[in-house]
């Protein structure tokens, strides 16, 4: 039986959503890799970054975003020599008439978010958000009010708005793969960076600690300990290497988060990893590869090209070969909103020219909302 439809208003919007079918949700899953690899970079939490998008970018549908690929409001400023886009916004003239303000443009979505972070990065800013990168990395409700204090935005709402978003959408959990504090740390850039333990292929992870493997161990096999060990019904895991990414077979359905706990790992963490996690509640099937560290943007197999079977997102074939999901949607020239049509070839590691790129539809409902793919990927 399907929810009833909540219609809630934020933001001077309307936003409708039934059963996942929530455009803050899409546009999460379009942008949160982008948004991971910046916090990576420059250490801005990325449920701060991906708040401040969809505020911005009224879910990736205002004009300025939609023509100017510009998700941030971010204005020219005098230095700005790149692209334009000219609206009306709070700008006036000397008679206190409204002018056209003028705003940055960009080639695509990825390089608003770049400019973003070296906005708020740049050295010559430091004396206004310098501070904000003393935060904790996980201190979302800091960085809103902090962004709001350094006069990123005049709305005295703008970090409540922030925070609504965040813990509406349980962003919070993506920026735990930046503040784990028992990891290893290293220093870049005067960002605190986590340095995760590196594996061997050989080892399992069980019962929230890293153990060596065990000669009776086999995928999909349970811990064999005594009778009231607290253990007992924990799953172990044995670790694959997919594309030179660290990943392991869920041996029965389960949420993200429960996951999350038998692999010691923080629900943030898959979501980061996984496009196909949206939410630490959604439902992972038997058999999908799950990957705890960043896929690589290369496919490096055998294989050139994919052939689509019926029902398959790019982001399906994505988790079946370890490589991150945007790569496949620029290379075949496909966007993010639709999925290649059955029968249709694509490409892994060449960039396909306007002739021979694949043909594909818009994802429909029911697609949006299939997450998880039974294809073994060995």
């Amino acid at each position: 039986m399907r929810k009833i439809i909540v219609i809630i208003f934020i933001m001077g919007h309307f936003w409708a959503f039934a059963d996942g079918n929530d455009p803050a949700l899409a546009y999460i899953q379009a942008y949160r890799e982008t948004a991971v690899s910046e916090m990576i970079r420059t250490g801005i939490p990325a449920s701060i970054k991906l708040a401040q998008a969809l505020l911005e970018s009224e879910f990736g549908r205002s004009p300025l975003a939609t023509d100017g690929n510009n998700h941030f409001g971010l204005k020219c400023g005098k230095n700005w020599k790149g692209k334009t886009y000219f609206k009306i916004d709070d700008d006036v003239d000397t008679l206190g008439q409204m002018i056209e303000s003028c705003f940055r443009a960009f080639d695509s979505v990825e390089e608003s978010f770049r400019c973003h972070s070296d906005f708020l990065t740049d050295e010559n800013k430091s004396g206004r958000y310098g501070f904000l990168f003393q935060l904790s990395p996980d201190d979302y409700q800091g960085w809103a009010h902090g962004l709001r204090q350094a006069g990123y935005a005049s709305d005295p709402q703008y970090p409540a708005k922030l925070i609504r978003l965040i813990e509406r959408y349980q962003l919070f959990t993506i920026d735990q793969v930046l503040a784990k504090s028992d990891d290893k740390i290293e220093k870049t850039k005067g960002k605190t960076i986590p340095v995760e333990p590196r594996l061997k292929k050989e080892q399992v992870i069980a019962g929230n600690t890293y153990e060596t493997e065990q000669p009776h161990l086999v995928a999909g096999s349970r811990l064999k300990d005594s009778p009231g060990d607290e253990k007992a019904n924990i799953p172990k895991y044995r670790i694959t290497m997919i594309n030179g990414a660290r990943a392991v077979k869920v041996i029965h359905e389960v949420t993200a988060e429960k996951l999350a706990g038998y692999l010691g790992r923080m629900p943030g963490e898959l979501m980061a990893y996984n496009e196909l996690i949206e939410t630490p509640a959604h439902l992972i099937t038997e058999g999908t590869a799950i990957f705890i560290d960043q896929k690589n943007r290369d496919f490096t197999g055998r294989e050139d090209h994919h052939i689509v079977a019926e029902g398959e997102t790019l982001e399906i074939i994505a988790n079946f070969y370890g490589v991150r999901a945007q790569s496949l949607y620029a290379l075949n020239k496909i966007p993010r909103s639709c999925r290649p049509k059955a029968g249709e070839t694509i490409q892994l590691k060449a960039r396909v020219t306007h002739d021979n790129k694949p043909a594909y539809v818009r994802k429909s409902e029911k697609e949006r909302k299939y997450m998880f793919s039974a294809l073994d990927a060995n």
